[in-house]
């Protein structure tokens, strides 16, 4: 807040032949008196197949990888191009298999991802991050009776089928609030 006490001084008295950009993906978290100064301009999301042909013409991507990055960014293409360049393989087995052992209880595997985790460094634990949270949604979405919204290979979209059956909705909106929080940090 204190920082933003001097950006409004800032914004309210710039200095001649000044524009300033400002670009959030948080808008609700800025204070009322910036937004009050500022004129808003909503960049909607890319269409997915839209985002897809893209990173395949431009960045060489296959069709099945600029597909995959294309829904799991729900058409942000920042999100995509950093996805592009990831092993979601890996981060499927690492999500699934860490769900089992906190739905299983099993201690000593949480300690085994833990450390595995940790390991990664942080941009990487971000991205994990990202790509946990919107592997919840959609698994609260296929419980939720709208699987039409899901795009997934099918044995991604098969196991989490049967994470959404298997944990109730109070659950993942609770992992949700966890896993943004994390995120955030």
């Amino acid at each position: 807040k204190e920082g933003a006490t001097a950006f409004l001084k800032m914004l309210e008295a710039p200095a001649p032949f000044t524009v300033f950009l400002l670009v959030s993906t948080l808008a609700e978290q800025l204070l009322p008196t910036i937004i009050s100064r500022t004129q808003r301009v909503t960049v909607p999301k890319t269409d997915r197949t839209a985002l897809s042909s893209f990173l395949q013409s431009r960045f060489r991507a296959g069709s099945a990888q600029a597909d995959l990055a294309s829904d799991l960014s729900e058409g942000n293409i920042s999100e995509a191009l950093l996805l592009l360049n990831e092993k979601e393989d890996d981060f499927h087995l690492l999500f699934m298999n860490w769900q089992r052992a906190c739905y299983n209880n099993n201690l000593n595997k949480l300690i085994q991802y833990m450390e595995e985790f940790q390991s990664l460094g942080r941009e990487v634990q971000k991205s994990f991050l990202r790509y946990s949270l919107t592997k919840v949604r959609n698994a609260m979405a296929i419980s939720q009776g709208a699987p039409e919204t899901v795009h997934l290979p099918p044995a991604e979209f098969s196991d989490l089928e049967k994470f959404g059956k298997i944990f109730t909705l109070d659950f993942i909106a609770a992992l949700l609030t966890e896993l943004e929080a994390a995120y955030m940090q």
